[in-house]
Order: structure tokens, then sequence, then C-alpha cells
């Protein structure tokens, strides 16, 4: 009996041996190691675990990874590489682009709001009424116009219209469409054409210019649950876009008074773009209280901007056009320039969830 007794507690035993975690020294609260009177834990080599890994490596079965990491991390700190220039260069990409992103969504992705009124209120206004419409092709704008004096006069419907075959007056071909109202342009005579139309009427030709196509109001769709809910995503997405787009705006404006940001405007207009780069000097075209853009700065921006766009060339040309893209590049100049600085002074790698990825 003492036997059978000894031999269970013996299997008992193993069995919670063996449901032991394999990994315990994850899972303790006591120092991993103590380097130079510094205590890693469990917790800290959890944290440089999430960043150090990579797609399918394996947890090490002890923790002489980390420490070996953090041997040669205070190696390179006594050799002073942080020093180094190109680590210098590197890890301020690295901290910028960070920066930008949290400053982004602080100022501006956080604060969007989308509401359901806001969705629905937009579909009221931009997608319903819909307007089924079918265009008839004819052979050319003369047979077109011979079959409208027909629909006018009353000598045929659309109907019997749509019947007949090319050579007797009819359409080559028919296509439907279906417009909404965020697809008329606004102010035009689109709007007010498909708007005054009633179902089975025919658009006068003579609105629309001289064309070998006929249009005829078909059919008209109010606001439907169906409808509704097959345009929601993409008009969230449009509301989305809107305020992201206002909020920067926003807090760029922001950020050009605190950084008290001027343009010299009578400067900038004056500046020949197709001028040599010799005619230009160092008196400033942008001030600001942290950095100021230079006459030479500036157009060798706009040099880079033109190759890189090519298509811009053209706007040389013309003078209005001219002006707009040195307005155009001046603002993104401001933009970028601002919105740097604004990154690196709130020192988000002081503070975590970036602290952890900086010191590591």
């Amino acid at each position: 009996m003492h036997r059978i007794l000894s031999t269970l507690i013996l299997l008992a035993c193993l069995s919670l041996l063996s449901a032991a975690p394999a990994k315990a020294w994850l899972f303790g609260d006591s120092a991993l190691v103590t380097i130079d009177g510094t205590e890693y834990t469990a917790e800290d080599f959890k944290k440089w675990w999430g960043l150090w890994k990579e797609d399918d490596m394996p947890l090490p079965e002890t923790p002489d990874p980390y420490i070996d990491w953090l041997l040669l991390a205070r190696e390179g700190r006594r050799m002073e590489l942080y020093s180094d220039p190109g680590f210098e260069r590197a890890t301020k990409v690295y901290v910028m682009s960070r920066a930008l992103l949290k400053l982004k969504y602080e100022e501006v992705d956080s604060q969007i709001d989308v509401t359901d009124a806001q969705i629905r209120a937009r579909y009221d206004q931009d997608y319903v009424p819909r307007y089924g419409l079918e265009g008839m092709e004819f052979k050319d704008i003369a047979a077109a116009a011979a079959a409208w004096e027909e629909l006018e006069s009353g000598a045929v419907t659309v109907t019997s219209l749509l019947e007949r075959d090319q050579e007797s007056g009819g359409p080559v071909r028919t296509a439907e469409t279906w417009l909404r109202p965020k697809d008329l342009e606004k102010g035009s005579k689109w709007k007010e054409i498909y708007a005054d139309l009633e179902i089975g009427e025919v658009v006068d030709p003579d609105k629309l210019g001289e064309s070998m196509v006929l249009w005829y109001l078909k059919e008209i769709k109010q606001a439907d649950d169906e409808d509704f809910a097959a345009v929601r995503e993409e008009i969230s997405s449009k509301l989305w876009k809107e305020q992201e787009i206002s909020l920067t705006r926003a807090l760029i404006d922001d950020l050009r008074k605190k950084y008290e940001v001027k343009i010299d405007d009578a400067r900038l207009d004056a500046l020949d773009l197709r001028a040599d780069d010799a005619a230009f000097t160092d008196a400033i075209v942008i001030s600001s209280n942290r950095q100021n853009v230079s006459e030479k700065e500036f157009i060798t921006i706009m040099r880079r901007v033109l190759q890189n766009r090519p298509m811009l060339a053209s706007a040389l040309q013309d003078e209005q056009a001219t002006q707009e893209l040195k307005k155009e590049t001046a603002y993104n100049v401001i933009a970028q320039s601002v919105t740097n600085w604004e990154s690196l002074d709130r020192h988000y790698e002081e503070r975590e969830p970036f602290k952890s990825s900086y010191d590591f």
C-alpha cells in the first residue's frame, strides 16, 4: 500500500514539473541580470524582445541573447559611438519620422470625429435623388437633330424611336447611366437641367450643345436604406479626409504663429524662375525664429520641384501659373519646416510608447 502511495505521489510531482513553464525565467520578479548596479528584469526583456524579434524568430531558451545585447550596447556607449555623424543622422531621421506621426495623431487624427448624422446629411445633400438616364446615340449630329424635332412635334415617342433601326432614323446604340447630385457640377447648367426633368422627358439638345446623343430621364430614385448602406463608407471616407485637411491647416496656421513665420511677398513675386542662378541673392524670402530661407535656397528648392515634376515646366510660360507655383512651394516649405520643428520640440522620444523603441 505504501509503495502504491509513493508511486502515485512521484507521478503527481512529475506531472507538475512537466506543466511548469519551459521558460520560467520570463515570469519571475527577480532581476535577470545586474550590470554595473543596474537591474534588468523579465519585463525589460519582454520590451526588448518586442523590438528585437523578427518574423518567425523563436523565443530564446535563456536570457543570454538579451544580456549579450546589453553588454554590447554599454560598450558602444563607452566608445561614444552615438557621436558618429552617420549614427546621428540616422537617429535624427528615425526620431523625426516617428515624431511626425505622433504629432499628426495628436493634433489631427485623434481629433477627427465623423458622426452618423454627418454621414446621413451628406448623403441627403449629395447622393439623392438618383437620376437614371439613357442616352440614344445617332449616326451624326443631323440625325440626332431630326429625331429631336420628331419628338418635339409629337410625331414619335421615345419608345417608338428606340424601336427604329438606324436606317429609319433610330439610334445606333443606347447606354444607361446613373447620376447623383454630386456628379453634376455645382452651379452649372447640368444641375438645373436634370433637376427640372420629368420621367420620360428628353433633354433639349440646345441646352447641351451640338451632340450626336439625345438623353432622356428614364427613372428617378429617392433615398433608401440599401443605397445608403452601399455608399456609407465612401461618404465616411470623404468626411474624414475633409476634417483631416481642415485640422492640418489649422495646425500649420498655429505653428506659423508660434515660429513667427513670414513671407516677403514682394520678393517672392519678383523671383524670375527662368533667370540664371547667379541672379539670386542671400536676401530672405521666408523668415522665422528658427531658420530663414534665402532667394538662393528657395530657387534651389524650386529647381528640384520642377525637375521632379516636369509637367509643371509649362507653368513658367504663364505668369499667373508661375506665381501660384511659387506660393504653393513656399507653403509646402513652411508646412514641412514647422511640423518638423514642432515634432522634435515635443520630445516624444522621452515618453512612452516611443521611449522604449528610441532607447532600443
